[in-house]
């Protein structure tokens, strides 16, 4: 279909606009840089980041998305009035965010690919 060929710029816009959601948290420069990283990073030619250093950054991506989500790194997250929607607190979300971000990037080459061709 032909919907298809827009995917992954229709994957990284929801990521561009997590990023922009964050704006007004007290820690919102970092998500906004972190979302904006994962929207774009896999739209950089192979020649720049190989397929391999993108599977790592996702790697990295997840063992923090994963840290995030469990409060491991509340203790570095700035305190914020916060709470519960979902049954999960902000830096819980944050860390679900991530998590998909990891995600997005080891796979966003596949459907890149496939939407040159």
């Amino acid at each position: 279909m032909v919907i298809e060929k827009y995917y992954p710029k229709l994957i990284s816009l929801i990521f561009i606009i997590f990023g922009l959601l964050n704006i007004n948290d007290p820690d919102g420069i970092y998500w906004l840089v972190a979302y904006f990283f994962i929207a774009l990073i896999p739209f950089v030619s192979q020649n720049i980041i190989s397929n391999n250093t993108l599977k790592v950054f996702s790697i990295i991506f997840l063992t923090l998305g994963i840290l995030i989500g469990l409060g491991g790194l509340n203790s570095f997250m700035l305190p914020q009035i916060d709470d519960q929607m979902i049954n999960m607190w902000e830096h819980q979300r944050e860390g679900v965010g991530i998590i998909l971000g990891s995600i997005w990037i080891w796979f966003s080459r596949r459907l890149i690919i496939n939407e040159i061709e």
